[in-house]
């Protein structure tokens, strides 16, 4: 078998995933919203049903960045920042949790 390398393109030129995939569908997806840049503290979660549920984000200076109802938050900080919000937000082991003082 031949040298394979997968990368990703746009146009035949390399290019970020970004670019690729979400900055060519933006103009078409009104309801697309890409915040990046931006520190989250913790993800804000509805649990008034059986399942909680994430409605937004609070970031780093107490504003919050809620979705509208039926609305998707798609969270997106990598390996180690993913396990770290959501443990942040209250999800995760509940005695590493409260050994950590998060409610």
């Amino acid at each position: 078998v031949g040298y394979f390398q997968q990368i990703t393109s746009a146009d035949g030129l390399r290019c970020s995933s970004a670019v690729a995939y979400l900055h060519r569908n933006r103009p078409n997806r009104p309801n697309l919203e890409i915040a990046t840049s931006r520190h989250v503290a913790r993800i804000l979660l509805d649990t008034s049903g059986t399942t909680p549920r994430a409605t937004g984000v609070e970031l780093a200076d107490g504003t919050q960045a809620t979705v509208v109802p039926g609305g998707e938050v798609v969270l997106s900080a990598g390996a180690m920042g993913s396990p770290h919000l959501l443990q942040l937000s209250g999800v995760g082991p509940g005695g590493m949790l409260a050994r950590a003082g998060v409610p």
